[in-house]
């Protein structure tokens, strides 16, 4: 592929200046341990399972992956019909930098117009707290 080939394919032109395109996103992805133990307290109530990342940066780029953070709860559960997540919380905090709430999308039915993005809604509106459950995870830029 020739330069010119490549900045067409991944970058597109702002005024002259040249922009990265961000195709993904920044999460902490949750350890399949932690998903097996959180799979066994909360039973999907959905369809379709997710339970497989928390979102830090949306839209990102692959050099904004956060660090390995000191600890990660679940301290709260969120439903309605065809849409359940866990809220979480990273080294102390409950809201990502851009204000969003840490969370995990657990299950969804996509049938009912559901999305993943609706459980930021969705945990905004309240949600069960709980006792603290500790969890694994490992910075990772998904696409």
């Amino acid at each position: 592929m020739n330069f010119k080939s490549f900045l067409d394919e991944h970058y597109e032109s702002n005024f002259g200046n040249l922009k990265l395109l961000r195709e993904g996103y920044s999460a902490y992805s949750v350890s399949k341990t932690s998903q097996k133990a959180l799979k066994k307290l909360f039973k999907p109530e959905n369809p379709e399972f997710i339970g497989d990342h928390i979102t830090y940066k949306y839209p990102a780029d692959p050099s904004e992956v956060p660090g390995m953070p000191k600890n990660v709860y679940v301290i709260g559960h969120a439903s309605e019909d065809g849409l359940e997540a866990l809220v979480v919380s990273v080294n102390g905090k409950t809201a990502r930098p851009d204000g969003n709430p840490y969370h995990i999308t657990w299950s969804i039915d996509r049938s009912k117009g559901k999305k993943p993005v609706d459980s930021n809604r969705l945990v905004q509106s309240g949600f069960e707290e709980i006792t603290p459950i500790k969890i694994r995870v490992v910075p990772e830029f998904l696409k």
